[in-house]
């Protein structure tokens, strides 16, 4: 993001920290001011699209009637949310922890905003703009807010869920990637070793399904010898593999070491969603999925 005039100038501090296990206070306020946009643009959508004597869209009162009962678990007929649903909402969502805030914006966006496509399309766009731009830590990908801040690696785990949901043959590298994902983004303990065994069974499950081999070094030859799979990138997968393999016990070892944690899980899911989109490329290019 570009600097701003006084920031150039040395006369403001720019905000340098990533906000992982925090959030400040303008973090927090432009959370709050698209959520306030969304509820003001749907509201505005149907009162510009009504019939005439059809009664008014009435959105925060939604919005708020759905996050007293899915989110805060409080009594939808209250008096505060009654009679000001957008302020009960506003002050509900002040008092939140910063883990408690990116939990309801998960919510919201996967759960009621997403019955609003056709007015708010690029939504979690929108909020990952947000977070980029104020240093968070986390950033929408495929519905959930995940500890990821580099544009490529989205990019790259995002084709690779796309990607794989796009055959049937690959239901199981889908979903493999996919649980990866969700337990690198659980809250508020991410599950780093599951995380990275299903990175790595992702990209097993799919050499298996282009080369029908059991084996995953049989696997890696056939499609080498059927594309020409580089030799160093058949002989990089194979020590990815080894990291968390089960043969010789080399997985129980060293995922029970006490060092496994983000960077490791994160270097595994970005890896092998790269190596899947590669894999599936070239085996649609010569039928073999």
């Amino acid at each position: 993001m570009n600097k701003r005039f006084s920031e150039r100038l040395g006369f403001v501090e720019v905000n340098k920290e990533l906000q992982i296990e925090s959030m400040n206070d303008d973090l927090r306020n432009s959370l709050w001011n698209l959520i306030y946009r969304c509820c003001n643009k749907i509201d505005a959508t149907y009162k510009k699209n009504k019939p005439l004597g059809s009664r008014t869209y009435k959105c925060w009162s939604k919005y708020a009637e759905f996050c007293a009962f899915h989110y805060f678990k409080v009594a939808i007929d209250s008096k505060d949310i009654q009679l000001s649903p957008q302020m009960w909402l506003k002050n509900s969502f002040y008092k939140l922890t910063w883990l408690e805030v990116l939990d309801l914006v998960e919510l919201s966006t996967n759960k009621f905003f997403c019955s609003y496509k056709g007015i708010l399309s690029d939504l979690e766009q929108d909020f990952n703009h947000i977070l980029e731009r104020e240093l968070s830590g986390y950033r929408f990908i495929n519905g959930l807010l995940a500890p990821i801040t580099n544009e490529s690696e989205i990019n790259s785990i995002n084709e690779a869920i796309k990607f794989s949901s796009n055959y049937e043959k690959l239901k199981g590298v889908h979903e493999h990637i996919k649980m990866a994902l969700t337990k690198l983004s659980l809250k508020p303990e991410p599950d780093y070793r599951n995380s990275i065994k299903e990175s790595v069974s992702a990209v097993e499950s799919l050499v298996r399904k282009i080369s029908g081999k059991s084996k995953l070094s049989e696997s890696l030859k056939f499609m080498n010898t059927k594309f020409n799979l580089h030799t160093c990138l058949q002989l990089g997968f194979e020590k990815l593999y080894n990291y968390s393999s089960d043969e010789n016990g080399i997985r129980h070892a060293i995922l029970d070491e006490s060092d496994i944690g983000f960077d490791e899980a994160k270097y595994m899911l970005v890896s092998c969603s790269a190596f899947i989109n590669y894999l599936i490329s070239k085996a649609n290019k010569y039928n073999l999925i």
